[in-house]
């Protein structure tokens, strides 16, 4: 299996299982999951509204394949605005 990173969300190839890296923003999940149905994995989801945006989608797409993420956490406790807050050992998303 060979397995590609995908940079931007206008990229398309076909028979290629994509792996999506970096922020994503709520308004380009539609797109994201329109361009390519071999969306194996989206790394970064950093917030519980985009985790909502990426569930209402597939929804729409009645997909079978569930959608894999990488959960960006924030366990150093620092100010930040793109990361999920850990509280104990449970991260509010």
């Amino acid at each position: 299996m060979r397995i590609f990173c995908l940079l931007k969300v206008e990229t398309h190839c076909p028979d290629i299982k994509f792996h999506f890296i970096g922020h994503l923003q709520k308004n380009k999940v539609k797109k994201l999951l329109s361009v390519s149905k071999k969306i194996f994995v989206v790394e970064t989801v950093d917030s519980e509204d985009l985790a909502k945006s990426l569930n209402k989608e597939l929804t729409k797409l009645n997909t079978t394949e569930p959608l894999n993420v990488m959960i960006q956490v924030n366990t150093s406790g620092e100010e930040c605005e793109s990361v999920c807050q850990v509280f104990g050992e449970h991260c509010m998303l």
